[in-house]
């Protein structure tokens, strides 16, 4: 490595699948789905608990999906869905507490994520609600331990349609009102609703 600028491009690495870059770092991520950085993390943004400078390239992380970054933030997406960030925390954009510390190690931002995006002092990105997330929120342990209740074929709260159904149509299991139905407003053609009904 070398700290001296350059005027002509310079490859840094081959077989690599994406790169982000942010105010004096780099990273990039090769086909091998490890996460590989440089530069200097003024605020940690390399996970390496440090902000010392590397000219050379030093491993972040394997089993890597994607990789975004911005002036003072780094985040990446596992391929297990789980969501890491390091670098400045000022806006709470990693999550943990206290807001003003920043992170030099990766802490995790969310599970579930599909996909992600770094910004200047906030973080986004997009949840897969999985099935059992989504039963979680409407049965209680005991609740779920009942495969009458908690099967994707089960009916529970026998509107008749399956766990599975509402799963995907976003609907409550536990309420009978909160079903597909078709409606219209004003016109002739009959509008597919999904949601709660005023009466049956």
């Amino acid at each position: 490595g070398t700290n001296i600028d350059k005027t002509v491009p310079l490859q840094v690495a081959t077989n690599v699948s994406t790169v982000a870059a942010g105010s004096f770092f780099s990273l990039y991520l090769p086909s091998n789905c490890n996460l590989i950085g440089m530069g200097w993390p003024v605020f940690g943004q390399l996970g390496e608990d440090t902000n010392v400078s590397s000219n050379i390239p030093v491993a972040i992380a394997s089993g890597v999906q994607a990789v975004s970054a911005e002036a003072s933030n780094s985040l990446f997406l596992l391929n297990d869905g789980t969501l890491l960030g390091m670098g400045i925390n000022e806006n709470g954009q990693l999550m943990p507490d206290p807001l003003s510390e920043d992170v030099f190690t990766p802490v995790v931002v969310s599970t579930g994520v599909s996909a992600m995006s770094a910004g200047l002092g906030y973080t986004m990105f997009i949840t897969i609600e999985t099935y059992q997330s989504w039963l979680n929120a409407y049965f209680t342990a005991e609740e779920l331990s009942d495969p009458g209740i908690s099967d994707p074929d089960a009916d529970p709260d026998g509107d008749s349609l399956t766990n599975f159904f509402e799963y995907h149509a976003r609907l409550d299991p536990s309420d009978t009102k909160s079903r597909v139905y078709y409606t219209h407003f004003g016109g002739t053609d009959p509008v597919l609703q999904i949601g709660p009904v005023d009466s049956d």
